[in-house]
């Protein structure tokens, strides 16, 4: 923990002390991404332990419409840094890969690991993008983003980084 601190001041496992520990096993990615776009704990995800639960432990924003805005936590700080770098790549171009997104929550500051807790945590910050302004696209085709799409491109990208990272080129169109 203090080598992570260190380098990852903002990692989740500094935050998010009191989960249930199979939150850092990597066995239940979508329906971990799934649990934080719909903000409902069910499976690996629900905990019958108040001092586990992952509600608790996002108290400040849980089913809280734009809580980024509402009330400072490390939760809001998070989502306007990701939505900041999701907001600068557009400037760029008209996509983004949710590669480059997971990319920047694995570097410095962040230092999220391939687990869980980081599948359910991108679900709930990217959330607001699953909707039909957004979409997606594996090169082929192109559909409006909805949960589960926005969902399983979390836990591939995750999976894909515990197999050395080879991203397929998963995006989000405005």
């Amino acid at each position: 923990m203090e080598i992570n601190k260190f380098h990852y001041p903002n990692c989740l496992e500094g935050e998010f002390t009191n989960v249930i520990n199979t939150m850092f096993d990597a066995n239940s990615l979508a329906s971990g991404a799934t649990c934080g776009i719909t903000q409902e704990t069910k499976g690996t995800y629900r905990s019958s332990n108040e001092a586990t639960k992952l509600e608790n432990a996002l108290n400040k924003a849980w089913n809280i419409p734009e809580y980024w805005t509402k009330s400072p936590s490390y939760i809001s700080s998070l989502k306007i840094a990701i939505d900041s770098f999701i907001n600068e790549e557009f400037k760029k171009t008209d996509r983004i890969t949710i590669a480059k997104i997971y990319e920047f929550l694995k570097a410095e500051p962040y230092g999220f690991m391939p687990c869980n807790l980081t599948a359910f945590i991108l679900g709930f910050v990217l959330k607001e993008y699953a909707n039909t302004n957004y979409s997606y696209s594996d090169n082929l085709t192109t559909v409006p983003l909805d949960t589960d799409r926005l969902a399983n491109m979390i836990a591939e990208i995750i999976k894909q980084d515990r197999c050395s990272f080879c991203a397929r080129g998963y995006n989000l169109y405005l």
